[in-house]
Parts: C-alpha cells; sequence; structure tokens
C-alpha cells in the first residue's frame, strides 16, 4: 500500500519551514491521516512528447514570436506563460537576444522536467495535497497538472495571506484568480468610513510597516524642477521579479510595457515624467535589484537629453512628489500599491488588467491588450474615468480591514512578528518584513514557534 504524504516543493530551515508546517498541519486536519512530508526532487528524464510538441510548434513558427510564445499551452499546461516569467528572471536575456533564446532552450528542458516528475508522483505516491511556491514561474507546471488530478495546492503571495486551492473542474482557478482582491457586492457599502479613512492615513501619510518592500529605501531629496509642467507620470516596475504573476495583458514583460508607454508618450510629444521603482535602489542586498537597476539605466538613460521626460533615477518619497504635481497629472502604473496611493490623492489612473484589484471595483482605467492601452494612451484628461470613493472605501476595507489578508492579524508574517516579540528574539514591534525573516532564520529551534503559530488560511474552491 503507498504511504499517504504531503508533498512540497522546497523546504528550508527558514522561513518555509513556518510556512510548510502550517500548511502540512492544516492537510493532517483536513485528510485525518498521518502525513509523510515529501520534497518534490526533479527527475533526471525528460518528457519526450511534450519536447516533441515543442519541436512541433518550433517549426510552425510559434517560438518566433514572444506574444506566441506567452500563449503556449500543452495538454491545459499553460507553459508559454511559466517560460516567459522563468526566462525573463536572468538578466542576460534582456541584453542579448542570443541569451533570451539559450535561456528559453533550457527552460524547455527543464519544463519538460517537470511535467515528468509531476507525472512519477503522482503514478507512485498517494497524496491530496501538496504546498508549491512561486507559481508564475516553471512551478506553474506542477499547479496545473496537480489541479487537473484533483490535488489541493497550498501556496503564498502577495497580498493574500497562505491559502489553498480545491480543484474545481467545471470552473478552473488560476493562481492570479486566487490573488485577485475579489470585488463582493453585499460589501458594497457594508464598512466602517471612519475606520477607513483613519487607515488611510496611517497607510499614505505616516510612515508605517504596511509597505515592507519599501522599509529599507533611504530616500533622497527631490530635485528642484517644475514638476507641474508634465502631463503624465510612468511608474516603473521590476523586471526580473515576478513576470505575469497577476496575468496577461498584452505585454511579456514589465520592460516590454515601459517601453511602449514611453514610445507612445513620446510620438504624441507628451511631457511626462518615469520614476523608477524604490526597490532598484536595494541593490546592495537584493540581486535581482541591482538587475532592475541596470536594466532601467540601460534602455532609458538615452532619454535624459529629452526636453519632454525627466528620469527620477533616485529614490525619492513618493508622498513629498505627488504634492508638486499638476492635479491633472495622469497616473500610469502597470500594477501595484502605487495605484492606491495615487487615487487616494484624488489623480486619474490608466493601469493594467493584470493586477491585483478585481476590475469590479473599477477605479482605475484599464486595458487587457495592446489596442486597448494606446487608446487610452491617446485620451485626454477629461475623458478618462475617475475613481468613485465609495468604490474605493470598499476596496480598502476588504485589503486592509481584512484580518485574513497580507496586512490582517491572521497573516503569517503578523503573527510571528508578534510571537517573536512576545518572546524577546526581537526588540521592534514593528520590524520590516525582511527583519522578521531573518531574524525567524537565526532561532535554532523553530518547532517552538510553530507550535504557537495559528494562521486561518484562506480557500479557493
Amino acid at each position: 500500500m503507498k504511504q499517504k504524504i504531503f508533498l512540497t516543493r522546497r523546504y528550508s530551515n527558514d522561513i518555509y519551514k513556518l510556512i510548510i508546517s502550517i500548511c502540512h498541519n492544516d492537510a493532517i486536519k483536513v485528510e485525518k491521516n498521518d502525513l509523510k512530508l515529501e520534497i518534490i526532487n526533479v527527475k533526471k528524464n525528460p518528457s519526450l512528447k511534450f519536447l516533441l510538441y515543442c519541436v512541433g510548434s518550433f517549426l510552425l513558427g510559434f517560438f518566433f514570436s514572444k506574444n506566441k510564445i506567452l500563449n503556449l499551452t500543452y495538454k491545459n499546461i499553460r507553459f508559454g506563460k511559466y517560460l516567459i516569467a522563468q526566462t525573463y528572471r536572468d538578466y542576460g536575456t534582456y541584453t542579448s537576444m542570443f541569451k533570451f533564446y539559450f535561456s528559453l532552450l533550457k527552460n524547455i528542458y527543464l519544463a519538460s522536467l517537470y511535467i515528468e516528475t509531476a507525472n512519477f508522483y503522482l503514478n507512485k505516491f498517494q497524496f491530496k495535497s501538496v504546498y508549491l511556491d512561486h507559481c508564475e514561474y516553471l512551478n506553474g507546471i506542477f499547479y496545473d497538472i496537480f489541479y487537473e488530478r484533483g490535488i489541493t495546492i497550498y501556496s503564498n503571495h502577495y497580498p493574500k495571506n497562505i491559502f489553498k486551492v480545491i480543484s474545481n473542474k467545471k470552473n478552473k482557478i488560476n493562481l492570479e484568480d486566487c490573488l485577485k482582491i475579489k470585488y463582493l457586492k453585499n460589501q458594497k457599502k457594508n464598512y466602517n468610513q471612519k475606520g477607513i479613512k483613519k487607515i488611510l492615513k496611517k497607510i499614505f501619510i505616516h510612515k508605517n510597516n504596511y509597505f515592507p518592500w519599501v522599509n529599507d529605501i533611504n530616500y533622497k531629496n527631490i530635485p528642484k524642477e517644475n514638476y507641474k509642467m508634465y502631463d503624465y507620470i510612468v511608474y516603473a516596475h521590476s523586471f526580473t521579479d515576478a513576470q505575469l504573476i497577476y496575468g496577461v495583458d498584452g505585454f511579456c514583460s514589465t520592460l516590454e510595457w515601459l517601453s511602449f508607454t514611453i514610445n507612445e508618450l513620446n510620438q504624441q510629444n507628451k511631457k511626462f515624467i518615469i520614476k523608477a521603482h524604490p526597490n532598484f535602489f536595494l541593490d546592495a542586498k537584493l540581486e535581482y535589484a541591482k538587475w532592475d537597476k541596470d536594466i532601467f539605466i540601460k534602455f532609458f538613460s538615452k532619454f535624459q537629453n529629452n526636453n519632454n521626460i525627466l528620469i527620477i533615477d533616485q529614490p525619492i518619497d513618493n508622498h513629498e512628489l505627488i504634492k508638486l504635481l499638476n492635479k491633472k497629472c495622469i497616473v500610469i502604473t502597470h500594477h501595484g500599491t502605487v495605484l492606491l496611493e495615487m487615487i487616494y490623492n484624488n489623480f486619474k489612473v490608466i493601469s493594467s488588467i493584470g493586477n491585483f484589484i478585481d476590475t469590479r471595483f473599477n477605479i482605475s482605467n484599464t486595458w487587457v491588450n495592446k489596442i486597448q492601452y494606446k487608446k487610452l494612451l491617446r485620451k485626454n484628461w477629461k475623458n478618462l474615468k475617475s475613481c468613485k470613493k465609495e468604490n474605493f472605501y470598499n476596496l480598502i476595507n476588504q485589503m486592509f480591514m481584512n484580518k485574513n489578508t497580507f496586512y490582517g492579524k491572521n497573516n503569517y508574517e503578523s503573527r510571528l512578528r508578534n510571537i517573536l516579540f512576545k518572546m524577546n528574539k526581537i526588540k521592534d514591534k514593528k520590524m520590516t518584513y525582511i527583519g522578521v525573516i531573518k531574524a525567524f532564520k537565526e532561532i535554532s529551534n523553530k518547532e517552538i514557534i510553530i507550535k504557537k503559530m495559528r494562521v486561518n488560511i484562506n480557500q479557493f474552491k
């Protein structure tokens, strides 16, 4: 008889030990069985059928266009999307077409190993649950295969807490579906307006711990410029981290999107600001941040002498910058929390459907493909819609006041911070996310803390 197991894609003596233990214990309760923890070991034998399929696709010309690659599927596996996201994690793929295709071919081979590995575990082991991390990359192959076979998938990613996806064959739930802040019609006016306004001030006016990825930034003084002369402000995003995680919108990467945006606005002779993401300046701490900064400089420094374009290539506090902008300045962002900050400050925003916000909130002007995006870029300020306060408050209520989201009290990181503080493992109760993770990693007996953790796992089915 096959031993019953809980399968996991990774396991390490750091924050993943905590996350996976939470998922493992939940699976034991649900299945009412003692489940052995089994780590996925990628097999060395490729799926020959998949490789032959790729050869056929190549001969048909599907690999000569990145957008065609993006849409490739194999037996309900959206491998094209995962290939593009994985390939663009490598800095070299942005600087050389040869390196792009070399990395792509390598990832095609890895994809064939993942397919064969998934089938191996399905045939050789008895399991109903699996933990998968970073499913926007090649791990998405495991997600699609296991989902089709009725396996419950545990994962975690911003802006959600730890969650599990229960297979629904009638209506497939993709990873990006789980990450959306869903529009709930019955919550449209069911919120405390005073509470919303109070939390908005904490988020967008005071220094706080709401956005942990920017707490380690050393901001510089804003250069003296006439910021009111600009019609648009464009916010850049990471180029190498989590591409396509929130879905597709006609662009293969945020670099393609940003280049397209600049070219379109430049052709229209518009005056606009390009603001680098603050994470670009964590290059001394994070390798991908260094890559992002280098890519930004390589591709956009050529516009430095263009009188219509102002490039902000240093860490500037957006809260202070907002005060200097023209009130009719149009905001362009692909996704992210800057969208919320600018709406809070009454700006009109253009953003992608590939976002963590359900489009039914109707808070910005969204595009689903390049044609729609180009039309939005050619609209003047008065023809773009503003966000209704009611919709914005509804979103903020669900995102920040729901105790089961990333910012809620039930978030594993919030619980962990409180436990570490009470155990005197950290001295600052508002320590940054990165600081909390580092502190947990240094603890030798992590089981004591894991036993204290009580986290509600969001469920999708």
